[in-house]
Order: C-alpha cells, then structure tokens, then sequence
C-alpha cells in the first residue's frame, strides 16, 4: 500500500528556491569563466598593441568585467571592455595577465608572454 505525504510548506519553499537559483549554487553551474586572451608576440619598445580577451566565454553568458595586469611596472587595467590597447614601455619578454571575471565573482585566467624589442 503508498501512502501519500504531504510536503511541509519549508520543503516546498526550499524547493522553489533551488528551482528558481537562489538557493544553492547561486549562478547556475557556478563555473569561472573560460579566459582566452588575444596578443601579439612581438611589438617594437614604445609601439602600442592591442590585448584582447574578446573570445573569452562564461556559462552564464554574464561577464562583469575583465582584468589586464601587465609584468612592465604599469598599473592593472579592470575594465568592462574585452579590449584595450597598451603602450610597451619595456624592452624584454612581458608577462601579460588576464582575468575575466563573472557576475557571481567566479574568475577565469589566463596569460601570454609578448617579446617587446627596440626598434
């Protein structure tokens, strides 16, 4: 023989809540951002060149903003653009930092390393 239980009116609560996203994971699958960072290899000491994170993707379709640290003593670039053009200043191998970062605060990296040269 069943039986039939009534659900209590929390459980039923709970239930519409993780049904609804705001119970739980919180931003669906809750993965960070899949950071994919477009730069040149090589660029002349004082040329500018364009860093791009534009075929960067997040689950959620909901990139808050996008982070570029550069290893050449300029400050780090947060901004809500994928793409931002950079003065090199300093000749050597650069270490270029990228993260993408979601609505939640999930963030993805990445990095590259460009070859800035005296002309």
């Amino acid at each position: 023989m069943l039986a039939f239980v009534r659900p209590s009116p929390l459980s039923s609560f709970l239930a519409a809540l993780l049904a609804l996203g705001l119970f739980g994971c919180g931003d669906g699958d809750g993965t960070a951002p899949e950071a994919l960072l477009d730069a040149p290899q090589f660029v002349s000491l004082g040329q500018r060149a364009p860093l791009s994170a534009q075929r960067s993707t997040d689950a959620e379709d909901d990139i808050a903003s996008y982070r570029f640290v550069i290893a050449d003593g300029t400050n780090a670039h947060e901004t809500p653009e994928p793409v931002i053009e950079h003065l090199f200043k300093l000749a050597g191998w650069i270490e270029v930092e990228l993260e993408v970062i979601d609505a939640a605060g999930h963030v993805g990296r990445t990095g590259a390393l460009v070859s800035v040269r005296r002309p």
